[in-house]
């Protein structure tokens, strides 16, 4: 596996990634209302052209295993660890662990103290046991659904 920064050529194949691992992998903590909520694919290429903003203007990393995206991340300059996906295929496999490494790393590097995320449900037990502790409960609302989240936090 090998860890890059990432090229605006990834972005359709992150975002291909983010909708399908959304709906397979937390289905077990999120009703199928929220799922759609939270990754509709009939909004496609609206998340592509959100994105191709943030993915740029963050600190932004993919993995890749035989030149297949399997996972991706990025953080805001203030330390907001925006998103963290790991293909529905590649679980398991510790490329969320290296992807958040290399936040991290990044993160010291800007000299931040702290670094914080909104964990869904199923990245709680991912967050907690790479540190983080949870400062609060949270709900979004996403095309008028209720998502429960997670405030994390990570001290430097």
């Amino acid at each position: 596996m090998e860890i890059s920064k990432y090229r605006e050529s990834d972005l359709e194949e992150i975002v291909d990634l983010f909708l399908d691992t959304v709906h397979e992998i937390n289905r077990k903590d999120y009703s199928l209302a929220q799922l759609n909520a939270w990754a509709p694919y009939e909004r496609r290429q609206e998340i592509i052209e959100s994105w191709q903003k943030t993915l740029r203007e963050h600190i932004s990393y993919v993995a890749r295993c035989e030149h297949k995206i399997v996972g991706f991340a990025d953080l805001t300059l203030d330390g907001q660890i925006n998103r963290i996906y790991v293909h529905k295929d590649y679980q398991n496999r510790g490329i969320a662990k290296k992807l958040l490494f290399e936040l991290e790393k990044e993160a010291y590097q800007l000299g931040l103290i702290h670094l914080d995320t909104m964990a869904s449900t199923t990245a709680v037990p991912f967050f907690q046991n790479e540190g983080y502790d949870i400062v609060n409960e949270e709900t979004t609302i996403r095309n008028q659904i209720a998502l429960q989240n997670f405030h994390m936090r990570k001290e430097l």
